[in-house]
């Protein structure tokens, strides 16, 4: 065996030894929409004439230059052999092998590189509820691809785990952080404080007991005071109804024990000396059934009116009218001249 050929196997023995142990990790850890370039290291890049690159995963060639031909599928070739890709996506993730050879078809190199891609993690939030005077924290995200939650407590780190272990947590009260992070990026949620000091037994419907018992106190007395005046004006309205009621029944024992004639308690003439109209029927009735109730409405009528001017006397038909005023007649003077006269004769 001649010696360069002893020098080209020491050396793809020694990189595979490399790729089997690399091939446990990620060689290179981006997120997606990034660029990556895989370095190929090689003393002399001049006499690789055919290099490929295949995408084990998928069994695509990803980039090939055949002696001066060029083939670019997801990446490029540079001078020396290198693979660039300028825009990362989700499928790329997986082994890439190279394949060098020169010009006699000869083995020069092969090389495997493991990238890994991941996703850019959302910002999270913590949550809490109480349980027993101790807060139970929740981190919250979407990511959920390998992940470590890191919880902070006033600024400093106290848990660590993975997100199946350590997104629920029962702690003290405090203030607190959690932080999610994949091996490409990282982000941190706000900073909350817990107060569950109170304890449950002080709860009211989930409220505070005391904050519950004021609310509910401010409500029934105002409801009560309803009560009171609703109370209030139907005690009187029923006062005014009694008063009323004793008012007709001592009208009607007064009427019972001094019965006046219908015709005598109606004034039998006017004012100018006219006989008074008759009582209307509908009034007559109501007297001769109910005369207190009639008498107590005449009495208030005659407060409310006063003393108006009295009706002028009905007309009647068969009386004449008085006869008009006849002007005074004056008698005739007699005449100065003819009294001399007649005193002479």
């Amino acid at each position: 065996m001649k010696s360069k050929d002893c020098v080209i196997v020491i050396f793809f023995y020694s990189v595979l030894i490399i790729s089997s142990k690399a091939s446990k990790n990620c060689n290179y850890t981006k997120l997606e929409e990034d660029s990556v370039t895989f370095e190929l290291l090689y003393k002399s890049p001049e006499k690789m004439k055919d290099i490929k690159w295949k995408h084990e995963q998928s069994n695509t060639i990803v980039a090939r230059r055949n002696k001066g031909q060029i083939s670019n599928v997801w990446g490029e070739i540079a001078e020396n052999g290198s693979l660039n890709i300028k825009q990362i996506k989700r499928n790329y993730n997986g082994s890439f092998t190279v394949d060098a050879y020169d010009e006699f078809g000869s083995l020069l190199l092969k090389a495997t590189t493991i990238l890994c891609v991941y996703e850019k993690i959302l910002k999270p939030a913590v949550n809490f509820t109480c349980a027993k005077g101790r807060p139970k924290l929740t981190c919250e995200f979407k990511n959920n691809k390998e992940l470590t939650i890191i919880w902070r407590k006033d600024g400093k780190e106290f848990r660590r785990g993975t997100s199946d272990q350590e997104q629920v947590i029962k702690t003290e009260n405090g203030k607190y952080q959690c932080t999610v992070s994949n091996p490409a990026h990282n982000d941190t949620s706000k900073e909350i404080t817990t107060d569950c000091s109170t304890n449950e037994s002080d709860k009211l419907f989930g409220f505070d007991f005391w904050v519950m018992l004021a609310l509910l106190a401010g409500g029934g007395g105002l409801v009560i005071l309803l009560i009171i005046l609703l109370i209030t004006c139907a005690w009187q309205r029923c006062k005014q109804q009694e008063k009323r009621q004793q008012d007709i029944q001592e009208l009607r024992l007064n009427h019972l024990q001094n019965p006046p004639p219908y015709d005598d308690q109606r004034s039998k003439q006017t004012a100018r000396g006219q006989p008074a109209p008759p009582l209307p029927l509908d009034e007559a009735d109501d007297y001769i059934n109910n005369p207190a109730e009639v008498l107590l409405q005449t009495q208030t009528k005659t407060k409310g009116q006063g003393r108006g001017r009295p009706p002028p006397p009905p007309i009647d038909e068969d009386e004449e009218p008085p006869p008009l005023p006849q002007p005074r007649k004056k008698a005739p003077r007699a005449r100065k001249s003819q009294e001399p006269r007649s005193l002479q004769q």
